[in-house]
């Protein structure tokens, strides 16, 4: 099967002879509004490497169908025989001269439909697949359990995928919540999930059904002593979150709309506090 990409016999090698001595230097600018041109081949050639090797001919005629369906929206007869370049064509457009968005999109699409039904809940396997390639290339973003998200801080992430593989099922389901509201766009309630988050953990340890403001105030009585600072810290973070002019509200930090920038920082801050918790708490947990 042809990918139909434009010939290009000019060598272009990241780490390379020439890279390392600035010869022919290749691109370490952060992409995050755009990818360059050999990012977008390596990824289509990745993509094209997954369906080639993890799907049998019917896996890949099923797939084929779907996709077009799924992606491009096309009418499908399911009793016809469809060519693969009835859709690599169209993939190997968008990756050639779609957008940014778009080419996430369909990566996200190929491993919650290739990879996920292969690996089951395997997600840090093929989250590091992908990820050592957008390292590679300095495109800003990370899949984290299958999702692409606008944070690369190795740090950041480690803390998120810590919360977020936690064997507590009401924070895992606030983290992940989190992290697609904040994939959309959606600051507001990713700060409301992510807060929640912390709640549940704390409601877990007291085994109290209530507000994290309440819930704080009783972890000393089960045995869980946290920092007096920590304590009163997200003690005021959740009061000024659940006033009138709070993220309850639509607006947070004295802005009318919550930013990026302060979705991402509760995000990392509170997945930090929830681990906190789990490891101040441990013997707590083992009596649970």
């Amino acid at each position: 099967m042809s990918l139909n990409i434009q010939k290009n016999d000019s060598v272009s090698l990241r780490n390379g002879f020439s890279d390392r001595y600035g010869l022919k230097a290749e691109n370490k600018v952060l992409q995050t509004n755009n990818f360059d041109k050999n990012t977008r081949i390596i990824l289509l050639n990745h993509l094209h490497y997954i369906y080639s090797t993890k799907l049998n001919s019917d896996e890949k005629q099923y797939f084929i169908k779907q996709a077009l369906a799924d992606i491009y929206k096309n009418i499908i007869d399911y009793d016809e025989f469809y060519r693969d370049d009835l859709l690599w064509n169209k993939i190997n457009n968008t990756f050639c001269s779609g957008s940014y968005y778009d080419i996430l999109s369909i990566i996200e699409y190929f491993y919650s439909n290739i990879f996920t039904p292969i690996f089951k809940s395997d997600y840090e396997r093929y989250d590091n697949i992908i990820n050592k390639i957008f390292e590679k290339e300095y495109v800003g973003y990370r899949m984290i359990k299958g999702q692409i998200t606008p944070i690369s801080n190795p740090t950041e992430i480690e803390s998120i995928k810590e919360a977020l593989y936690s064997q507590l099922d009401s924070i895992s389901l606030h983290i992940d919540k989190a992290l697609s509201l904040l994939k959309n766009n959606d600051y507001e309630n990713t700060i409301k999930e992510s807060i929640t988050a912390v709640e549940s953990m704390c409601c877990f340890l007291t085994n109290k059904n209530t507000t994290l403001g309440k819930t704080l105030s009783l972890l000393k009585s089960v045995g869980v002593h946290i920092h007096p600072c920590l304590e009163e810290a997200f003690d005021k973070l959740y009061g000024y979150a659940s006033n009138e002019n709070g993220i309850r509200h639509g607006g947070f930090m004295d802005n009318p709309k919550s930013t990026f920038d302060e979705a991402k920082f509760m995000l990392v801050s509170c997945c930090a506090f929830v681990n906190y918790l789990k490891g101040v708490g441990k013997e707590r947990i083992a009596t649970l």
